[in-house]
């Protein structure tokens, strides 16, 4: 979420700011067509890209909130479906 911002320069996050592998994939295309706006939300995007540093980590909790730069307690939380938090 911090890179997509960072190359966002600050204004509006959009797909193209995230890993290729996020913006090419089923879950970009699904919530594209489930929003009227065509863009899936924010909290979905953050879901979807902590999950993705999950899998990329093997499913080490520990190593994913150290790449992502948060805490484990919430890596496991917004990684929980509908997560608010």
């Amino acid at each position: 979420m911090e890179r997509a911002v960072i190359l966002s320069g600050g204004t509006k996050v959009g797909v193209e700011h995230f890993p290729t592998e996020l913006q090419t994939s089923s879950f970009i295309r699904r919530s594209r067509s489930q929003h009227s706006c065509g863009m899936p939300t924010l909290a979905e995007m953050e879901g979807q890209y902590i999950r993705h540093i999950v899998r990329s980590v093997d499913g080490n909790l520990m190593e994913a909130s150290r790449v992502l730069g948060i805490a484990r307690n919430t890596v496991k939380a917004k990684m929980r479906p509908h997560s608010e938090s």
